[in-house]
């Protein structure tokens, strides 16, 4: 009788044990980590933790306003311009599946650890040849992410990591509707867009605000300000690594702050920009990468 006592406490211990192995695991999965690639998953990331305050407000505003908007612009022109660079993109872009893209093979780590760190579902990514140097998000009903092909072989990992980051913010913070609107007015040629066009300045306004929030984004996916930088540079001028290669950011800076301060514009000269410039972003970053709000984030557990 005794010997089986001594079993059925054994049993039980050792069900005990595995149990608790099980709930560390758990525990370790849901509240974060380090992937692979030294990047700390940060659990449970909200828009607020990297959206700015001005864009939270334009956020509300904006999506009070859509209806109105979209009236004045006509649901017809925003559902047809999204539908056809949808269509254009899913035909004419290779879609990046996981272990497809046998030409970047860190990039599906990449992708998942910004996923993860995002908290989104992996949204669909195609990769083509463009005009600009660039990323962007597209596709109102179900938001994908669109990369410029020569961002794959011209970017590290840790600015790769930067700009699929910043366009699973957008995604996380939900501009893509607002943005393709952007888009929209911005393609079309028509007389009757180009008349009311100036009216759109609250939402170019919240769109260069998006743009900061996105930046913020990308710093917590790649968790490397000099990288991010790099990038927002190059990305921002047409710039390829293989011809500039590595960038002095302050030369730039001052270079920049130089030029505004001689060449003053007149004070309307942001208003129908739908992103900052290249400095404001930086500026923008680095004060977010210095606040304690990021640091805060970043310890999470």
């Amino acid at each position: 009788m005794k010997i089986t006592n001594n079993k059925k406490n054994r049993n039980n211990w050792a069900i005990i044990g595995g149990g608790a192995i099980l709930l560390i695991l758990f525990i370790k999965i849901i509240g974060g980590g380090r992937s692979t690639n030294g990047i700390t998953i940060i659990p449970c990331v909200f828009p607020e933790d990297f959206q700015t305050t001005a864009d939270i407000e334009n956020t509300k505003q904006i999506r009070q306003a859509e209806d109105s908007i979209i009236n004045i612009v006509g649901g017809w022109v925003l559902n047809v311009f999204d539908n056809e660079f949808t269509r254009d993109n899913e035909l004419n872009a290779l879609e990046v599946l996981p272990g497809s893209f046998k030409m970047r093979p860190s990039l599906d780590g990449i992708i998942k650890d910004c996923v993860a760190i995002m908290n989104i579902t992996r949204p669909r990514i195609f990769v083509k040849s463009m005009d600009k140097l660039e990323a962007c998000t597209f596709n109102i009903n179900n938001p994908s992410v669109l990369l410029h092909v020569k961002i794959m072989d011209d970017c590290t990992d840790a600015e790769l990591r930067f700009i699929i980051g910043r366009e699973f913010g957008h995604i996380k913070c939900g501009h893509t509707r607002m943005m393709m609107l952007v888009a929209a007015v911005e393609n079309n040629s028509s007389l009757t867009m180009k008349l009311i066009k100036p009216l759109f300045t609250v939402l170019l306004e919240a769109c260069r605000e998006a743009q900061l929030s996105a930046d913020n984004a990308g710093l917590l996916c790649c968790q490397d300000l000099a990288a991010a930088e790099q990038v927002i540079i190059r990305t921002t001028c047409g710039f390829e690594r293989r011809n500039v290669g590595e960038l002095d950011v302050e030369a730039f800076l001052r270079q920049n702050m130089h030029n505004e301060n001689t060449n003053k514009a007149p004070p309307l000269k942001d208003l129908f920009r739908s992103r900052h410039f290249a400095t404001t972003r930086i500026l923008s970053l680095r004060e977010y990468a210095a606040s304690e709000r990021y640091q805060k984030v970043l310890e999470r557990k």
